[in-house]
């Protein structure tokens, strides 16, 4: 079985995305079960005979009519080039045109046209409609003219979809019920979680007991104003207490109708004595964060809205003390008050109080921890989820065949 794989970017050091993450945990363990996995990547580099890249955003080969649209609607270009440079680099390819099935994301809708181009079945991923993640980026919640033609088309290219691999139960529903789909072709595929070598595990009495470490973006889609925000409640009765802020941060975040960056946001909620004790690490190579997360006492996830989080994942693998919001997939990973502590979103008094529990309770940081590795690792290991992968490949291509007798 030869199967494609479409991420955003390649290699995962270079592209910290959570489908990137995912695909770069997974393949290897699907070869090893016999699956010959190609990743095409949308942009990167590779030195990889398995990794394809083809450039999204480039205009080579683009055909006169795609040049004509691009002039008269710059703004609808990405719909289109796309998914026509993916169909590209497919047929174009000996290796690649030959694969049993490709699977994408539903972004943009580009899973439709190439349902349509190409011979192979197409599965759609539903990592991040955006619907739900386009939303959770403004202020009010809404979007603007061309979210919302994203969100249609994504929306027609889920209906017409011919297998459907859904991330969480929360998304798939989400999605049913934002389009009034039955989408009974669907399927519930968790994330696989990362192994974590030994000399990483959390260990209570290596753990910094004055360190909280958050990694993500500084935007509103992570929460990254409300961990700041809660780490200022905690860092005035707390006077050595640190915040470790691990993600890329050039972006301003918009509060109140204002964009404000990392350093004058911290300074608007909080003193300069309390605002030097954050250390904003930027953008973090994944080589790093082992040893960040072996050293922080509490890992924190403060996310508006999260599909099935890595970030929750390898924090929970690594025996880390977490603290999360109770959004989206994250109870489906986090059963509440066993494998982490698991509080309201948008709420930085009860995410203080939360953190609080398991800074002053050593004991249960220590038993949560261990409990939340030892469910990451049975119930979310690369083998156990490339299991009901390659039987949900392995289904898919048998039902064509059968269709096409």
């Amino acid at each position: 079985m030869r199967v494609i794989k479409y991420v955003a970017g390649w290699p995962p050091a270079r592209f910290p995305n959570g489908i990137v993450t995912a695909t770069s945990v997974l393949s290897p363990v699907l070869r090893a079960r016999g699956c010959d996995v190609r990743i095409l990547a949308g942009e990167g580099e590779s030195e990889d005979a398995n990794v394809s890249i083809v450039n999204i955003g480039s205009a080579r080969d683009r055909s006169l009519i795609d040049r004509v649209r691009a002039r008269l609607r710059p703004d609808q270009t990405v719909y289109w080039t796309g998914a026509r440079n993916i169909e590209r680099a497919i047929v174009n390819s000996p290796d690649l045109r030959q694969a049993d099935l490709l699977e994408i994301e539903e972004s943009f809708g580009w899973c439709d046209f190439l349902r349509r181009r190409l011979s192979m079945p197409v599965v759609v991923g539903l990592h991040g409609p955006w619907f739900l993640t386009g939303a959770a980026q403004t202020e009010d919640g809404c979007l603007d003219p061309l979210g919302l033609e994203r969100v249609r088309r994504e929306g027609e290219a889920i209906a017409h979809a011919e297998a459907i691999s859904s991330r969480s139960r929360h998304v798939l529903n989400a999605v049913r019920e934002q389009y009034g789909l039955k989408l009974e072709q669907a399927v519930v595929i968790p994330n696989p979680a990362r192994r974590v070598e030994p000399d990483f595990l959390w260990k209570r009495e290596a753990a910094d007991p004055n360190e909280i470490l958050f990694i993500g973006r500084f935007d509103r889609v992570k929460g990254a104003d409300v961990i700041i925000r809660a780490f200022a409640k905690l860092a005035a009765e707390r006077p050595n207490l640190r915040l470790t802020f691990a993600g890329p941060n050039k972006k301003p975040i918009s509060m109140d109708g204002h964009p404000y960056q990392p350093e004058a946001f911290l300074k608007s909620v909080m003193p300069p004595e309390a605002a030097a004790r954050v250390a904003f690490l930027g953008f973090t190579p994944t080589g790093d964060l082992p040893a960040l997360r072996r050293r922080a006492f509490v890992t924190v996830v403060a996310s508006r809205i999260e599909i099935f989080p890595n970030v929750l994942l390898e924090a929970l693998a690594h025996g880390s003390p977490v603290v999360a919001t109770s959004v989206g997939g994250i109870p489906e990973i986090a059963r509440p008050g066993e494998d982490a502590l698991l509080v309201e979103s948008n709420d930085p008094n009860g995410l203080a109080e939360a953190i609080a529990t398991l800074l002053d309770n050593a004991e249960l940081a220590a038993r949560i921890g261990e409990t939340g590795r030892r469910r990451v690792e049975s119930e979310f290991s690369p083998e156990r989820i490339a299991a009901i992968t390659m039987d949900y490949y392995e289904d898919l291509i048998a039902r064509r065949a059968k269709a096409r007798r």
